[in-house]
């Protein structure tokens, strides 16, 4: 994922999931996601994995509590397609 953010020249994107922080990237943060807050069905860590493994689709994604630059970042992070209607797992 560090690979995709810096070769896109993104910045750095911060994940909090179970307790645990992740950086990917480099440089400026340009977009947190905290899960541990976000009142979540499942384990925080389970649905960021679920998250970037693009077993989420875009409606679900936005619904996440992101901070900064969501849409773009997004983007840079993933290097699959994700899919056209939700995942219900």
């Amino acid at each position: 994922m560090s690979n995709d953010l810096n070769r896109r020249e993104f910045g750095l994107v911060v994940f909090r999931a179970g307790g645990r922080d992740w950086e990917c990237g480099t440089g400026e943060l340009r977009l947190e996601l905290d899960l541990d807050d976000a009142g979540l069905d499942v384990p925080p860590v389970w649905e960021l994995l679920r998250l970037t493994g693009s077993r989420r689709s875009l409606a679900q994604a936005t619904r996440l509590p992101w901070k900064g630059d969501f849409p773009e970042g997004l983007a840079a992070l993933l290097h699959m397609d994700l899919p056209a209607g939700d995942i219900i797992e």
